[in-house]
């Protein structure tokens, strides 16, 4: 079998078909460097040169998302401290009728947006990439300070799961947005069902 590119082997690895050699990828947190798309998206192409990688994944921080709804997040001081959510931003049912829309481009998401500018650019579409995209129901997670238990989430389901829905609804219209369209991120779909039909 001729030597496939990145893109062919990754893509019928997928598809279930033959492949030259069996893909490789692996990735890992840069707690520092995540705040800096240059310096995320730098760490980043440094291991995938180290190791030739033939799937990249960007890896920013898990509390992105919810970065520009308020989140008061304490970072650490070297790349093996996590960064935390000290408070929840919300705290109350209530709170799900009045989430704001977030505009993507500007803020935590749009520096996320700007780290996949650089890879794209940097690479050329020579490999496939990708990133996190959190689900609205994580999203909620950790928009309600659950570090573990999800003790809060589960009872706004319980209790008032309409409030929680329009919650959903705005993260989802959110979520959505990110869809950068470079020729790195090509042939990735976005999967979001309905919220309610998730509960």
């Amino acid at each position: 079998m001729k030597k496939m590119t990145k893109w062919e082997r990754v893509e019928a690895a997928l598809q279930g078909a033959d492949v030259d050699r069996v893909p490789i990828a692996l990735w890992k947190h840069y707690h520092l460097q995540d705040r800096s798309p240059r310096q995320l998206a730098h760490a980043t192409m440094k291991l995938y040169r180290q190791f030739d990688f033939d799937l990249i994944k960007l890896t920013p921080s898990g509390l992105t998302p919810i970065q520009d709804w308020g989140a008061t997040i304490q970072f650490g001081s070297d790349d093996d401290f996590l960064p935390l959510a000290v408070r929840p931003v919300v705290s109350s049912p209530d709170q799900w009728l009045t989430l704001p829309k977030l505009d993507v481009k500007i803020g935590a998401l749009g520096r996320e947006l700007e780290t996949i500018d650089y890879m794209a650019n940097w690479l050329k579409g020579e490999a496939p990439f990708m990133m996190t995209i959190f689900s609205p129901l994580n999203v909620a997670f950790k928009l309600c300070g659950d570090k573990v238990s999800g003790d809060r989430i589960v009872e706004h389901i319980r209790k008032e799961p309409k409030k929680l829905h329009a919650g959903l609804k705005v993260i989802t219209e959110v979520v959505t947005q990110i869809r950068p369209g470079l020729p790195g991120c090509r042939r990735v779909r976005l999967l979001l069902r309905h919220p309610a039909r998730q509960l």
